[in-house]
Order: structure tokens, then sequence, then C-alpha cells
């Protein structure tokens, strides 16, 4: 079995992705069993309504781990903050789709490609100052000097 087959403990919404995942749901549709043979799917019950920080994982919890079993065709969903992990296969990898939503944008809400730009214009009206990044303007045909 060549790659990552199995995963340590962890939540989707961490690394920074706390902002854009929390209170979202990972969905895995199961393309193989989820059993000792093909890898598990272990989690911890309740973590998802605990504040539990990465290093806390392998000092130990006073939650129950739970070893999830599937069969091929099942669909898995959980939180983005649920403390889970795959466990390694005996015999062949386990094979899962995953999927997920998130909570939706609300007005004036930021995305991931924002405009460095418009931003600078921003924060430059706000605070009176100039920007901290060079803004064109419409005249502009080069980069600035």
């Amino acid at each position: 079995m060549d790659g990552l087959v199995c995963l340590p403990w962890h939540k989707d919404c961490e690394r920074g992705g706390h902002a854009r995942y929390c209170a979202g749901l990972t969905i895995g549709l199961c393309l193989t069993p989820v059993d000792e043979a093909h890898g598990g799917l272990d989690v911890v019950a309740g973590s998802h309504r605990a504040l539990i920080d990465r290093s806390q994982f392998d000092a130990g919890l006073d939650l129950p781990t739970v070893h999830l079993q599937a069969s091929r065709g099942d669909v898995t969903v959980h939180t983005s903050c649920t403390v889970h992990r795959s466990t390694h296969p005996l015999r062949s990898e386990r094979r899962v789709v995953y999927t997920g939503f998130a909570l939706p944008t609300r007005p004036g809400d930021r995305g991931a490609t924002v405009d460095r730009i418009v931003l600078a214009r921003e924060r430059a009206a706000i605070s009176g100052r100039p920007p901290t990044v060079p803004v064109p303007t419409p005249t502009d045909t080069g980069p600035p000097a």
C-alpha cells in the first residue's frame, strides 16, 4: 500500500480552517468497507462539543473513542470539529469519496481570493492614511516606480 493510508487524530477545521469549516459537515461515501481489513475510522464521541487543542489529542481525553464500521455504499457524516482518525488497514486501503457543507458567506464576508488592492483602498479610506500597497489609479499604464 502506497501513499497516505491512515491519518492521526485531527479535526477537519484545524490548521487555519476553523473560520471557514467550523460548523460544517464532512460527508463520506464508502467505496470499500470501513473495517479492520480495509482500515477503520475512529472518532472521539462528543469532541465536537468541546474545545480541544491539538496538544490534547495524544495526552489523553476523558471522552470515549468509538470505532466505526460501515459497509460499501454507506454514508458517514461528522461535523468538522469532531476529533477523528483513520487506522492502518490489514489487507487493502479504505476508499472513501468525501464532500462537505459549510456555512454560507454573509454579506460583508471576505473570501480567500479577496483583492489586495481593494482591501488596501478600504483600509486607507478608514484610517485616513495612504495605502500600504501600491494602488494603481485608472490612468496608470504600468507598474509603480
